[in-house]
């Protein structure tokens, strides 16, 4: 479910998104989730302190998007430090993957409104403004939420390189090592979201 659906941005959100036949179907698997789904829409220069510090976040983490737990969300944006957000994941000896655990139950979708209006412009300028500033917003609000909200209903998180134990389970990489750790692109979870985006 979505967890603040009276939100004006939201709303405004699932306006454009119930528009086109994509962002209605997504908008509804978000909706039937068995998580409450919060989505935050970043700010800069906010006098919202809460949209301010998501823009920042994600200006610091250098992406546009981001689902994340309630407890790292309280962690990162809130400034809870006292919080262990390395309870977000259990490793997973049946095939090396990363389930999410009971702390995504609230989990969040942070979104930029300065990146997805940089992006709406992109998508006007690709089309030689054929398309309605309105038009440009709204494919690059689906397009951006189509593969976050993916992340966002994804049960596991695939972040590590895959090593078999003799007894055929798979044993848990240092994270801590670089070499250990798979390029986004190479990750399972993030294809996953991108070939159902473009879907």
């Amino acid at each position: 479910m979505i967890g603040n659906p009276d939100d004006p941005k939201v709303k405004k959100l699932q306006e454009q998104l119930e528009a086109s036949d994509k962002g209605k179907e997504l908008w509804k698997r978000l909706v039937a989730s068995e998580r409450t789904i919060y989505i935050m829409i970043g700010v800069e220069f906010s006098e919202d302190p809460i949209e301010d510090k998501i823009d920042r976040h994600l200006l610091k983490i250098n992406a546009s998007a981001v689902s994340m737990s309630e407890i790292s969300y309280r962690k990162s944006i809130l400034g809870e430090a006292n919080l262990d957000d390395e309870t977000d994941l259990e490793f997973d000896e049946k095939n090396g993957m990363y389930n999410k655990t009971a702390n995504w139950n609230k989990t969040y979708l942070l979104l930029s409104e300065d990146n997805l209006t940089s992006e709406a412009n992109d998508i006007l300028n690709d089309k030689g403004n054929k398309l309605t500033n309105a038009q440009g917003s709204q494919i690059a609000n689906i397009s951006r939420l189509a593969e976050e909200g993916e992340h966002a209903l994804q049960n596991y998180v695939d972040g590590t390189i895959k090593i078999k134990g003799k007894d055929g389970r798979f044993i848990k990489p240092d994270v801590n090592k670089k070499e250990n750790i798979l390029m986004y692109k190479d990750r399972k979870h993030e294809k996953e979201a991108k070939n159902k985006a473009k879907a």
